[in-house]
């Protein structure tokens, strides 16, 4: 398939020129902003194109980040400390307004998982909910023991993300994971595709619903069951043909 092949010269080529290009606007606006009196209009102005260009460039990364074909480093990961250092580390980004609480409901639970995938999945879902309860509300983040496809207990382990906001219409549940899609004024759509995308490379699916008792939105992972003590592996990237196809 032609896409696929483009989509890789992109990533290795294309992307590295433009990231070239973003660092020097980056630089010279730096030194624009240093330059010009303190609270000035044309400062402000300059702290504006310095944004632009921060913006620019984390947005490039993301597009190289889902287009690379990079094997999954998987290990076992305890969702006790996983929790408790997402929670820390999100703390400041959500805001005061935010309560956040995490929980997992048995003891010594863990997945096999690219613990720096599995971060960026869990910040992704964080953050989309902040952003559809308008910094204020309630995010519940359980862990537990699930079933696989044939009904074998334990297997799996399901992660939920359950805000308090208005929840996804369900004409959107299947769209909202298109690369490229969003519902936001400045979103870049490649948030909940990076997530899909993941956790179907690690072997496992994702689904999207409303919950029963909030309303708001309830993302479930689904990603393999590990033992603690379990050694690393690498997996590999999935085929080119399984890989979600990102519109340009």
């Amino acid at each position: 398939c032609a896409l696929p092949i483009f989509a890789k010269v992109w990533a290795s080529c294309i992307a590295h020129d433009f990231g070239n290009l973003i660092t020097l606007m980056s630089c010279h606006a730096e030194l624009l902003v240093r330059s010009l009196k303190q609270g000035s209009q044309e400062q402000r102005d300059a702290i504006a194109v310095r944004s632009a260009a921060r913006r620019a460039k984390h947005l490039l990364a993301r597009w190289v980040d889902f287009y690379k074909k990079t094997p999954l480093r998987s290990e076992p990961v305890d969702l006790v400390r996983f929790f408790d250092e997402i929670v820390a580390l999100a703390r400041p980004a959500l805001g005061a307004g935010i309560q956040i609480t995490a929980k997992v409901e048995t003891k010594a639970l863990a997945v096999l998982a690219d613990r720096e995938h599995l971060e960026r999945c869990l910040l992704n879902l964080l953050l989309n909910a902040k952003d559809a309860m308008q910094g204020v509300g309630t995010i519940c983040v359980r862990a537990r023991a699930a079933h696989s496809a044939d009904g074998a207990a334990g297997e799996l382990v399901s992660i939920e993300v359950t805000d308090s906001g208005p929840g996804v219409p369900l004409e959107l549940r299947e769209r909202i994971f298109e690369p490229s899609f969003t519902t936001k004024a400045h979103g870049s759509g490649l948030g909940l595709a990076m997530v899909k995308a993941y956790v179907t490379e690690n072997r496992g699916h994702v689904a999207v619903s409303n919950a029963d008792d909030s309303g708001g939105a309830c993302f479930v992972l689904h990603l393999p069951r590990a033992r603690l003590g379990e050694g690393r592996m690498e997996s590999q990237a999935p085929r080119s043909a399984e890989r979600t196809t990102l519109l340009l």
